[in-house]
């Protein structure tokens, strides 16, 4: 087994020079496969509106509007964004990506 260093704090990686070119091979690939579900956008939004209701927040949708709406104390409905559309990006090329990880 060849031994790496690696270090992480919290979205940052940090390795010895003569590792940086695996580590940044690793993290593209990574990357890459992590975002390669085309859900993950609509599962982020999904989980963050659970999270708001956790947190006691009233969340509401308008049919008219298509849009979920935070409902505060005072009466006033702040929007929620929709999830972006992925459209047609290859996510695999994030793989030949120069400036990804520096």
């Amino acid at each position: 087994m060849i031994e790496k260093s690696l270090i992480t704090v919290h979205d940052c990686f940090g390795t010895n020079p003569n590792n940086s070119k695996i580590l940044r091979e690793v993290v593209k690939c990574e990357f890459a496969e992590l975002y390669s579900d085309g859900e993950f956008i609509n599962k982020f939004h999904e989980k963050n509106l659970r999270k708001l209701i956790e947190a006691g927040y009233s969340i509401t949708f308008d049919q008219e509007y298509e849009l979920f709406f935070v409902q505060n104390g005072k009466k006033k409905r702040i929007i929620i964004p929709n999830p972006p559309s992925i459209g047609g990006f290859d996510i695999n090329l994030v793989k030949d990506s120069v400036f990804i990880i520096n």
